[in-house]
């Protein structure tokens, strides 16, 4: 009994250092993207720079959209440091689509 009871303790353990080392991951991302929204586009009804991050495995898939290319490039920049594996989902706008 003693031993299984030790195996769930540390079962739960990692679960839960698992759990924190992501949501810290996670908090660290989101407080990268609300820097740079402040630094490239503090007021909402000027620029937009929605961005979420979604991670997949070994990689994160930024999406969303901005109106500001050099605020997409340095979030690009920084996530690259981090994590070798970063799929750019984020679109400028006005959409390419759109034309002049």
């Amino acid at each position: 009994m003693r031993g299984t009871m030790g195996k769930i303790s540390i079962f739960f353990a990692i679960s839960f250092l698992s759990f924190s080392l992501l949501f810290s991951q996670e908090k660290r991302y989101e407080n990268l993207i609300h820097e740079i929204s402040q630094k490239y586009a503090p007021d909402k009804r000027v620029a937009v720079f929605d961005i979420v991050v979604h991670e997949l495995e070994n990689a994160l898939i930024l999406k969303g959209e901005t109106t500001i290319r050099e605020a997409k490039m340095e979030l690009l920049s920084k996530m690259k440091s981090t994590i070798a594996n970063v799929i750019d989902s984020i679109v400028v706008l006005p959409a390419p689509e759109l034309g002049d």
